[in-house]
C-alpha cells in the first residue's frame, strides 16, 4: 500500500511519491527534526519479509554510506516502519540522466563534464572495493547546478580493492514482478551490461567501465549502443557484436573521446582501463584541452599578418604570443588577492573573505580569486556559498587562459572544496616541488593545510616544518604548527609556537595575526582546563580586535570567553556572554558565529542540567544552520541533540540525530567528528541493550581515534566500552578498559567515581571506599553538582547492599538534592533505591508500585535492560521480606532479558531468587541447577580473584546462602 502525503515513516513526513519499481517506492519526504528534505526508498511488505531483498536494500545503504564523494548520493539512515524496511537518502533536486537522454543527444561539453563526474565517483567506489553492477542513465541524477550523482548501489557487492585479478561472484537479476531474484538469471539492466555479466561470468570493476562506455555512447548519440528487439538478442549482441561508430551518429565527437569510449567497451576486460581512476583522468584531461583550444594559423593567416597589412613578421609573432599569454588580473585585484592568501594562511578567514571579495570586485574575471573566495567560505562553514564561488571560478576558467601553474592550483582548490582530498595531494605536491624563492614556504604551508584536513597530523607537522626551514620567520607556519601540536597533546611546544607567531606578527604590525595567535593560545589553555590563564589572553585579544574594528574576531573571542566561563562553572556569566555574542553576530549578518554561539549556549544549559533550555538552543542552532546551508553546523547541532537525549535516556530520539550527523561526517571525511559521534552512538546502543552492536561500533572507531592521536576521544571511547561491558556483566574486563583510559587521562574525581562503582560490584569494598573518599575531597575543592550526586548514589548503593536501609535512603535523597531538577539515570537510580528501601521497611505496596512504574516507563522508552534490572532488584527485595509469589514471578520475568543477552551474573542471581521463592521442590532444584550452570559461565569469564571477592559481598552472601556453587 502506497504511503499518503502527510503520513510518517520513521522521523520522515511523506511529501509525495516520486518513483516506483520492482524494489518498492521512492518518496520525497521531509525530516522536521533536521529541517531538510530526503528521498525515502521503501520496500513493499511482501519484499520486506524476504531476506534476499532486505540484504540488497541494506547493501545499498551500507555500501553507499561508506563512500565519501560529491558524485555519489548521501545515505542518511536505514530503519523499519512496522513491517516495512526503508532507506533515507539525500534528495536530489534534478532529473535523471535518462530523462536528459530522451530529449536527444547531449552537447559535447556537457556530456564530457557529466561523464567525468560519473567516472570520478566510480573511481572512488572502485578504490574502496565496491562495484556498482547496474550503472545506467536512470541511476544517475543531474542537479540544476550540473552536478552528477550516482544512485542505487543496491545491486553492488563488496569485492577486493581494485586490481586486474579481483573478480567477484556472479549475481542474479531482479524479477520486475516481485522484486526478487530468480535462480540462474543475470543481475543488472540488459542494455548496459558488460559481456561478462551477459554471459553469467564473474564481473569486477571493469564491468562498470563497460557500462560507463555504453552510457557515454547513449548520451552523445541518443541511442543505446547494443539495443535489439528482445533482451535475448541484446545479450547476444553485447557478447558478440559491435555498435556502429559513434562518430556516425554524432560527427562532433572528437576521436580522442571516441577512443576512450571504445576502450571502455572492449569485450575482454583486460583490454579496458587497469583502474577507473585512469579513465577519469583521461576524461578530465580531454575536458581541460577543450576548455583551452589552441588557435590553428593557416599559411594565408601568416601572409595576411606579415604582408597584407604591412605588419612586420616579428610584430605578428608578438601578437600571436600575446593572444596565448595567460590571463593577467588587474593590479588592484592581484594586490587584494595576495592579502587574501596571506590571511588564509594565518587562519583569519573572515579577513581573507573580505580581501577576496575586493579582488573579484576589482576584476570579476579573476578565476583564482573566486576559487580562493570559495575556500574562505568553506573555512567559515558556508558550504553553499563555497560551492557557488567555485562553480563561478570554473566557469570563468573556461573563458580565460590560465598558466599551467594556475590551472594546477585551480584544480587543487576544486578538489579541496569538494573534499576530494586524495586527488588534491599530487597537485599540491607538484606545486610545492616547482615553487621557488619566497613561494616555497607558502607552498609547503598549503601541503600542511591539506594534510591537516585529511587528519594526517604527522604529515601536517612535517610540512609546516618544511615551511619554517625555508623561512624561519614565517609567522603563519608557526601558528599552524602550534595548532597541530595542540591536537597531538604537545602543549608546551604548541604554546611556544603560538607565542613565537605572535612576536613575528608584532614585527609585521599584523594585528589580525596577533589576535589569532592569542585566540589559539587561549583556546588550547581552555581545552586543557587552564581557564585562569586563558581569560587574560582573551581580554587582550578582544582589545586588539576592537582597536582594529575587526568585528568577526571580536565576536569569535566573546564566544570563546563564554566557553571558558562555562568551564569555570560561572554559568550566569557564560549565558550572558553567549547571548551578547548571538545578538552581535546577528546584527553583523555573521550567520556562522550566531550558530556557534547558539550552540555554545545549548552546551552551557546542558552542563547545568537545564535540559529543556539546552534542547531549545540546540534546535535553534540546527534551524539556523539549515537556513545558512551550513551542513557542518547542522551535523554539530545534531550530535549535541543526540548527546542530550542520551543523557535523558531517550535513546530512540538520540539515535535519529546521531545517524543524521554521522552520514554527513562519513561523507565529508570528518574522521575526528565521526569518531566522536560513534562514541555517543555506542552509549545509545548500550541503553537499547544492543550490546554487541555497541561494542562493535566503539571498537571500530577506536583505531581511528588512536591514529588521529586524539586522546580525549580515545578515552571517551574506552569509557563507553567499559559502560557496555558493565551492562553485560563483564565487570573485570570493564575495569581493565577504565584503567587504560585512566592511564591516558589521569585520575580526577569523575574517574575515581567510575572506579568505585566497579570495585564495589566486584566486592572490593576497601578499594571502592578509598576511591569515593578521594573523590569527595576533590569535589570539596572543585564542587560539581552532578558528580556529587553520583558520589551520594554510590554510597546509597553500598549502604543498601549492606542492609543499612536508613543510610541508603538518606544518601539517595542527598543524591537528588545535590542536583535538583536534573532528570537523568542518576535520579532514576536514586528513586529505585528509595523504593526498594520502602519494600524492605514495611511500606511494601508503595515501593512495589514505584518500581513497577519505573520498569513500565523503561519498557516504553525501549530501555529493556533498565526494566529487567529494576524487576530483579524488586524480586530480591521481596525475597528479603519473604514475599514469595511476586518475587518468583519478577525473577522469572527478568530472566527472559538476561538469558537472551547472556548476562551470567544477573542470570544466576535471578535463578537463585526463583529457587528460594519457589514452593515446588522440583522447580526449586531446577532453578538451583540453572544457577550453578550460569555461575560456571561466570567463572570462565572472570578471573578467580574477582569471583572470590564478589562472593564476599554482603548482599551476595545473603542471596547465595545454602546454595552450593
Amino acid at each position: 500500500m502506497k504511503l499518503a502525503a502527510g503520513s510518517k515513516i520513521g522521523s520522515y513526513e511523506i511529501v509525495a511519491l516520486i518513483g516506483e519499481g520492482g524494489m518498492g517506492e521512492v518518496y520525497k519526504a521531509h525530516d522536521p527534526q533536521l529541517g531538510r528534505d530526503a528521498a525515502v526508498k521503501v520496500l513493499p511488505e511482501r519484499i520486506s519479509a524476504q531476506k534476499e531483498a532486505l540484504t540488497r536494500l541494506e547493501n545499498e545503504a551500507h555500501l553507499a554510506s561508506s563512500l565519501n564523494h560529491p558524485n555519489i548520493v548521501t545515505i542518511y539512515s536505514i530503519g523499519w516502519e512496522g513491517h516495512r524496511r526503508y532507506i533515507a537518502m539525500e534528495f536530489i533536486d534534478g532529473v535523471t540522466l535518462q530523462e536528459l537522454v530522451e530529449t536527444g543527444p547531449m552537447s559535447l561539453d556537457r556530456a564530457l563534464n557529466i561523464s567525468a563526474q560519473i567516472a570520478d565517483g566510480l573511481a572512488k567506489a572502485h578504490e574502496a572495493g565496491i562495484v556498482h553492477r547496474d550503472l545506467k542513465p536512470k541511476n544517475v541524477m543531474v542537479t540544476g547546478d550540473g552536478i552528477a550523482k550516482i544512485l542505487d548501489f543496491g545491486l553492488s557487492k563488496f569485492t577486493q580493492p581494485q586490481s586486474q585479478d579481483s573478480l567477484s561472484p556472479t549475481l542474479t537479476s531482479v524479477d520486475p514482478a516481485d522484486g526478487l531474484t530468480k535462480p540462474g538469471t543475470i543481475l543488472g539492466t540488459v542494455e548496459y551490461m558488460s559481456p561478462e555479466q551477459a554471459a553469467g561470468k564473474p564481473a569486477d570493476f571493469r564491468s562498470d567501465q563497460f557500462s560507463m562506455g555504453s552510457l557515454m555512447y547513449a548520451i552523445l548519440s541518443g541511442n543505446k549502443p547494443f539495443h535489439r528487439e528482445t533482451p535475448v538478442q541484446t545479450l547476444s549482441f553485447i557478447i558478440e557484436g559491435e555498435p556502429s561508430p559513434l562518430s556516425h551518429a554524432n560527427p562532433q565527437v572528437p576521436k580522442a573521446l571516441e577512443d576512450i569510449i571504445q576502450r571502455c567497451m572492449r569485450k575482454d576486460p583486460r583490454d579496458r582501463y587497469p583502474t577507473t581512476r585512469e579513465l577519469a583522468h583521461d576524461l578530465r584531461e580531454l575536458e581541460l584541452v577543450r576548455r583551452m583550444p589552441a588557435r590553428r594559423w593557416t599559411r594565408r593567416d601568416w601572409l595576411r599578418t606579415s604582408l597584407g597589412f604591412g605588419i612586420p613578421l616579428a610584430a605578428g609573432g608578438g601578437v600571436w604570443i600575446w593572444t596565448r599569454r595567460p590571463y593577467q588580473p588587474a593590479p588592484a585585484a592581484l594586490d587584494w588577492y595576495q592579502k587574501g592568501v596571506a590571511a588564509l594562511h594565518s587562519m583569519t578567514f573572515d579577513a581573507a573573505r573580505k580581501a577576496f571579495d575586493q579582488a573579484v570586485a576589482a576584476d570579476p574575471k579573476f578565476a583564482l580569486a573566486h576559487a580562493n573566495l570559495a575556500r574562505a567560505y568553506d573555512e567559515l562553514d558556508y558550504s553553499e556559498r563555497a560551492k557557488e564561488s567555485m562553480l563561478r571560478a570554473m566557469a570563468i576558467a573556461q573563458e580565460t587562459r590560465l598558466s599551467s601553474t594556475d590551472e594546477t592550483r585551480l584544480r587543487a582548490l576544486q578538489f579541496m572544496i569538494s573534499r576530494d582530498y586524495d586527488r588534491a595531494v599530487p597537485l599540491l605536491r607538484e606545486l610545492e616541488k616547482s615553487a621557488e624563492g619566497p613561494e616555497k614556504p607558502a607552498a609547503a604551508l598549503e601541503s600542511g593545510w591539506l594534510a591537516q584536513q585529511r587528519e594526517d597530523t604527522e604529515g601536517a607537522a612535517a610540512a609546516y616544518d618544511r615551511a619554517l626551514r625555508s623561512n624561519p620567520r614565517y609567522a603563519a607556519a608557526r601558528l599552524r604548527l602550534g595548532f597541530i601540536q595542540g591536537r597531538r597533546a604537545q602543549d608546551d611546544q604548541a604554546l611556544k609556537n603560538f607565542e613565537e607567531a605572535q612576536k613575528l606578527y608584532v614585527a609585521e604590525s599584523n594585528n589580525e595575526g596577533i589576535t589569532e595567535s592569542l585566540y589559539q593560545r587561549a583556546n588550547l589553555l581552555s581545552r586543557r582546563s587552564r581557564t585562569d590563564e586563558a581569560m587574560p589572553l582573551i581580554e587582550k585579544a578582544i582589545n586588539l580586535a576592537n582597536a582594529g574594528d575587526n568585528r568577526y574576531q571580536e565576536i569569535r573571542l566573546r564566544i570563546l570567553q563564554s566557553s571558558v566561563a562555562r568551564k569555570q562553572k560561572k554559568y550566569k556569566s557564560a549565558v550572558e556572554l553567549a547571548e551578547d555574542a548571538i545578538t552581535a553576530a546577528q546584527s553583523e549578518n555573521m550567520d556562522n558565529l550566531a550558530i556557534s554561539a547558539t550552540h555554545i549556549l545549548g552546551n552551557i544549559f546542558l552542563d547545568s542540567r537545564d535540559y529543556d533550555s539546552a534542547e531549545k538552543n540546540f534546535r535553534k542552532a540546527l534551524e539556523l544552520a539549515h537556513g545558512a546551508k551550513s551542513r557542518r553546523y547542522e551535523a554539530l547541532a545534531s550530535i549535541s541533540l543526540g548527546s542530550l537525549f542520551e543523557q535523558k535516556t531517550q535513546p530512540e530520539k538520540a539515535k535519529g540525530f546521531l545517524e543524521a550527523a554521522m552520514g554527513f561526517y562519513r561523507q565529508a571525511g570528518y574522521r575526528r567528528e565521526f569518531a566522536q559521534a560513534m562514541t555517543i552512538l555506542g552509549g545509545v546502543l548500550c541503553q537499547l541493550s544492543e550490546f554487541d552492536e555497541g561494542i562493535r561500533v566503539l571498537r571500530q572507531a577506536l583505531p581511528g581515534a588512536i591514529q588521529l592521536q586524539d586522546r580525549v576521544t580515545e578515552v571517551q571511547l574506552r569509557e563507553r566500552i567499559a559502560d557496555i561491558l558493565r551492562g553485560q556483566g563483564a565487570w573485570p574486563e570493564a575495569l581493565h578498559e577504565m584503567e587504560v583510559a585512566a592511564g591516558k587521562s589521569g585520575s580526577g574525581w569523575e574517574t575515581r567515581l567510575n572506579f568505585s562503582g566497579l570495585y564495589w560490584r566486584l566486592g572490593r569494598r576497601q578499594d571502592a571506599e578509598q576511591c569515593w573518599s578521594t573523590a569527595e575531597q576533590l569535589l570539596r575543592k572543585d564542587p560539581d553538582g552532578h558528580m556529587m550526586s553520583v558520589l551520594r548514589l554510590r554510597q546509597a548503593e553500598i549502604a543498601y547492599a549492606e542492609s543499612r536501609l536508613v543510610e541508603a535512603a538518606a544518601n539517595a535523597r542527598r543524591s537528588m538534592a545535590a542536583e535538583p531538577g536534573a532528570r537523568d539515570h542518576t535520579e532514576e537510580s536514586a528513586n529505585l533505591i528509595q523504593a526498594l528501601v520502602a519494600v524492605r521497611s514495611g511500606r511494601r505496596n508503595e515501593g512495589i508500585q514505584a518500581v513497577l512504574q519505573m520498569a513500565d516507563e523503561s519498557e516504553k522508552a525501549r530501555l529493556s535492560g533498565n526494566a529487567a534490572r529494576a524487576r530483579l532488584s524488586l524480586a530480591e527485595a521481596l525475597a528479603e521480606v519473604n514475599d514469595r509469589d511476586l518475587a518468583r514471578e519478577l525473577a522469572l520475568d527478568a530472566l527472559g532479558f538476561f538469558e537472551k543477552h547472556k548476562i551470567w551474573e544477573a542470570v544466576w542471581r535471578a535463578h537463585v531468587t526463583a529457587a528460594r521463592m519457589s514452593n515446588d521442590p522440583a522447580e526449586a532444584e531446577a532453578h538451583k541447577e540453572s544457577a550453578r550452570s550460569a555461575f560456571t559461565q561466570l567463572r570462565k569469564l572472570w578471573p578467580a580473584r574477582d569471583v572470590d571477592s564478589y562472593l564476599r559481598r554482603p548482599d551476595i552472601k545473603r542471596l547465595s546462602a545454602g546454595i552450593q556453587l
